[in-house]
């Protein structure tokens, strides 16, 4: 049979009135001034109105059957956390409380909400503005990491064929470090626009990289440029069909080869000023009469005024220089180019 025992001289609670316990002491409840369990303690202890009460056992408060050191059970309201030097309401507090499948950890307060781990308690902070500081309390911006050498490492669980399976971000004596086991990738727009290989090549536009710098597309270089290697470029090519456009944006060298009629030539200016070249070759039969004029824009200015006079005759070779100035073309022919034989 159980029993209840009256405690009127309860120093902590007006709510809290009494306990009871069973005939073998096993558990005991405490109650309000109705009768409404509002804790439970699964094994018999000493509840004194002075000094340090410790319980053996799980305690529940809200629930007779706790799963744990501590179990509190209620509508949402949660657990509630006061520093009695700055106030005990609601906005002097934090509270730790489950919603639904929702928990929530917070600082009602204006100051931050830190965690910390072997006996530090300061190692994660979110501020009253909501940064993030990890290693530091004071987040300049919405995510800061303070350390030596700050990294962000990044595991792939599922990667089976590299070996280190991550790559990290690390910030280490003022400068970036962006490390992969493979290639390191950038994408915009949902898109691959720049790799590094495993070889240390570059690729920009080019997912395949065969050089240390492979650009597929025009690039601009501005100030002094100094190549100490060979540099190569592929032209941009058409077979004459009555009319062609050269889009000089897309590279500085073109090669016509003309067709069995004259062509009509327009130019599609590039953004920047630069110097180009244009080579144009004769058909190869007899049936063109050896001679078909490939007809430039008529604003470029040439050099003394001589425009391109093609040279007659099959396969023949004419190439043309153009400079570009951001606004005008400039052009200097130069014909017949046939492998010299000795006198």
């Amino acid at each position: 049979m159980a029993k209840k025992v009256i405690d009127t001289n309860d120093a902590y609670s007006t709510n809290v009135r009494g306990a009871m316990s069973d005939i073998n002491d096993n558990f005991t409840e405490l109650y309000d001034q109705g009768t409404t369990n509002v804790a439970v303690l699964d094994e018999a202890n000493a509840f004194t109105s002075t000094g340090v009460n410790s319980f053996a056992g799980d305690v529940g408060i809200g629930t007779n059957t706790p799963i744990g050191g501590l179990h509190v059970a209620n509508d949402g309201d949660g657990i509630w956390v006061s520093d009695i030097n700055e106030g005990v309401t609601s906005s002097d507090s934090s509270y730790f409380k489950q919603s639904g499948d929702t928990a929530y950890l917070v600082n009602k307060n204006s100051g931050s909400l830190r965690l910390g781990t072997n006996n530090f308690n300061n190692m994660f902070t979110i501020d009253s503005t909501g940064k993030v500081g990890i290693g530091t309390t004071t987040p300049n911006e919405e995510l800061e990491i303070s350390a030596v050498a700050p990294t962000i490492r990044f595991t792939d669980s599922n990667d089976v064929t590299f070996s280190p399976s991550y790559g990290y971000i690390q910030y280490n004596v003022g400068g970036f470090i962006l490390a992969g086991a493979d290639t390191v990738r950038m994408y915009t727009n949902g898109f691959e626009k720049m790799r590094i290989d495993v070889n240390g090549n570059m690729g920009v536009g080019e997912n395949n990289p065969s050089a240390k710098l492979d650009v597929d597309g025009s690039f601009k270089a501005s100030g002094s440029t100094t190549f100490g290697a060979e540099v190569t470029m592929t032209p941009q090519t058409a077979t004459g069909d009555g009319t062609t456009t050269i889009d000089w944006s897309l590279g500085n060298f073109f090669h016509l080869q003309m067709g069995g009629q004259a062509e009509t030539v327009t130019f599609t200016n590039p953004s920047e000023a630069g110097i180009f070249k244009l080579k144009v070759t004769q058909p190869s039969d007899g049936a063109a009469a050896g001679l078909m004029n490939a007809n430039l824009p008529t604003t470029i200015k040439w050099l003394n005024g001589d425009k391109l006079n093609y040279t007659r005759g099959d396969s023949t070779v004419d190439m043309v220089d153009l400079y570009f100035d951001g606004t005008d073309w400039y052009g200097e022919a130069k014909k017949n180019f046939t492998v010299h034989v000795p006198a």
